[in-house]
């Protein structure tokens, strides 16, 4: 990358809504170089990379929109890869893109509510390949069943998931501090459903309240391994930062977060490894 380039341009043009794919062809730019100009050029403001690259994250998910692939294009693709017409990684090259971006464009689709059917019949295709239901978050779907209503049946048969699969997910929350309380909730949550047996209105504002810790947890479909490490780096940065705001010990800090002391300090520690692997959204796109 030439240094004549006018970096305080191409900042206000990402500041505006252009993504970096879209700055890196239209300045012929390699896009690792222009990832590195971006942080050269913030390195004396840790604050203002931080905000940068939350406008380069929320770039990347409205360009999605406007960029190469139509709703019905998704659609036609989710339905070749459910009836294993094609694969991903062929549409991708087809389309000039990375896998990567051509599944968050596909989850972003199905994350659309009226979408829910052919979501279904892309978990039970990718149950074919993931048996252990790895392309699940299943604490965003333990979430949503409760904030609709729903018994573990129904939200199991909505999303084409065993049941048992389900019970077990909510198990493994019983182990984590963090999760311990959505556990409980849970749990009496199923008891009251196989009773029939109603919350009180009080009962609601308590849960409400409650099911409110975790509602940024995600989408329900996510596309694998590298996706789900991003997603808990972006709730692990988030208690971070919001711990930085918060004056006293790590363990009035923890407190107030309502998290575990233990919590936060795994979080700092996953924040600094995985930034320090610059798998940041950033160099993405």
């Amino acid at each position: 990358m030439s240094n004549d380039i006018n970096m305080d341009e191409i900042i206000n043009k990402i500041i505006s809504g252009m993504s970096l794919r879209q700055i890196s062809k239209q300045y012929q730019i390699d896009r690792n170089s222009l990832k590195a100009r971006c942080i050269e050029y913030f390195k004396n403001d840790p604050s203002e990379l931080e905000a940068f690259e939350r406008v380069i994250r929320n770039n990347k998910a409205n360009s999605w929109r406007e960029e190469i692939v139509s709703q019905e294009t998704l659609e036609e693709i989710c339905l070749s890869l459910c009836e294993k017409r094609d694969n991903l990684r062929s549409i991708a090259c087809r389309l000039n893109l990375t896998e990567e971006t051509l599944s968050e464009k596909l989850f972003q689709f199905l994350s659309i509510p009226r979408n829910k059917e052919l979501a279904r019949k892309y978990i039970a295709y990718q149950a074919t390949l993931h048996p252990d239901y790895s392309h699940i978050n299943f604490k965003a779907l333990i979430v949503e069943m409760i904030k609709n209503d729903m018994s573990q049946s129904q939200i199991a048969e909505q999303y084409g998931i065993p049941v048992r699969t389900i019970g077990r997910e909510i198990e493994k929350l019983r182990e984590d501090d963090e999760y311990k309380e959505l556990y409980e909730i849970c749990k009496e949550y199923s008891n009251r459903k196989i009773k029939r047996k109603p919350f009180s209105s009080f009962e609601q504002l308590l849960l409400s309240s409650v099911i409110e810790k975790y509602e940024n947890e995600g989408p329900i479909i996510v596309e694998g391994g590298k996706s789900k490490r991003r997603l808990q780096y972006e709730k692990a940065k988030a208690n971070v930062e919001k711990a930085e705001q918060i004056e006293g010990t790590e363990a009035e800090k923890a407190k107030a977060l309502g998290i575990g002391i233990s919590t936060l300090r795994r979080n700092r520690i996953f924040v600094e490894r995985y930034e320090r692997e610059q798998e940041i959204i950033l160099g993405d796109e």
